[in-house]
C-alpha cells in the first residue's frame, strides 16, 4: 500500500487499511468466484514532526537611558548618585513561529541574562509563559528579568552601556496533545545607556522630589514656582 504524502499531517496519522478474501474456481466452463462473508482491517499510527522554524526575538530595558550625578567629598572620594541602577529586561515580540494546521502554541520558553556566554551554552529556559493559541507573533508578556548595574564602574565624564542578551523557543501541542519544541532563535541583545554627570562641588545644589515646588525669586522681585 503506498500512502501519498497528502495524507500526512503534522501530528499522529492513524491509517486503516481494509481487506477481503475472494476465492476463484476453474469450473472448466469459465471462472466463478465466492466473495468471503466478512471483512478484515488493521490500523497504525505514522507520527510526523512538524517542521518548526526557529522564532526571532526582540527585548526591551527599562530604563533605557539613565544619569548618574559625580561629586566629591571632603577626602576626594566620588559619589555616584545612584550608585547603581535597576535594569528589568522583558520581550518585547516573539514573531516567526511555525503554527501548522490543528496546531497551537502552547509556551514560549525564554533564556535572558546579562551573560552572553551562559545564554548561548542554555539548554533549559529561565522561565515559560503559557498561551493558547494559533498567532505566529506574539507582542503580549507578563514575566521579565531584572538585573543590577554598579553605576560605580563608570568613569566621570563617559558614558555606561550595560548590554542584555536572550534567546527564546516554542511549543506548540496538536489536538491531542502531543507537544513539539522548536530550535532555539538568534541571541537577541538589547542595550541600556547611562550617562554620568560630573557636578563642580563649589557650585549649590537643589535636589527635589517629583511633587516638590521650589520658588526662585530674583533680585528684581519677580518669582517662578
Amino acid at each position: 500500500v503506498a500512502l501519498p504524502p497528502s495524507m500526512l499531517k503534522p501530528g499522529d496519522n492513524t491509517v486503516t487499511i481494509s481487506g477481503k478474501v475472494r476465492v476463484v474456481f476453474n469450473t472448466g466452463n469459465g471462472q466463478k468466484w465466492l466473495d468471503a462473508s466478512n471483512s478484515a482491517s488493521m490500523s497504525f499510527t505514522i507520527k510526523v514532526d512538524p517542521s518548526l522554524q526557529p522564532p526571532q526575538l526582540q527585548l526591551s530595558v527599562t530604563p533605557s537611558q539613565s544619569e548618574v550625578t559625580i561629586t566629591t567629598d571632603n577626602s576626594g572620594n566620588l559619589i555616584y548618585t545612584p550608585s547603581s541602577i535597576t535594569h528589568t529586561v522583558k520581550p518585547a515580540k516573539v514573531s516567526n513561529m511555525t503554527v501548522p494546521a490543528g496546531f497551537k502554541v502552547k509556551r514560549l520558553e525564554f533564556v535572558i541574562d546579562k551573560d552572553n556566554s551562559r545564554v548561548s551554552s542554555a539548554t533549559t529556559p529561565d522561565y515559560t509563559e503559557s498561551y493558547d493559541t494559533t498567532a505566529t507573533t506574539i507582542t503580549s508578556f507578563s514575566q521579565s528579568k531584572s538585573f543590577s548595574y554598579n553605576t560605580t564602574y563608570i568613569q566621570p565624564g563617559k558614558t555606561g552601556t550595560p548590554a542584555y542578551y536572550g534567546k527564546v523557543r516554542y511549543v506548540v501541542a496538536d489536538s491531542n496533545g502531543n507537544e513539539y519544541t522548536s530550535g532555539w532563535s538568534t541571541i537577541a541583545p538589547v542595550q541600556a545607556t547611562v550617562t554620568t554627570k560630573v557636578l563642580d562641588p563649589t557650585q549649590p545644589t537643589v535636589n527635589a522630589m517629583s511633587d516638590d515646588k521650589i520658588t526662585l525669586t530674583m533680585t528684581s522681585g519677580t518669582s517662578w514656582t
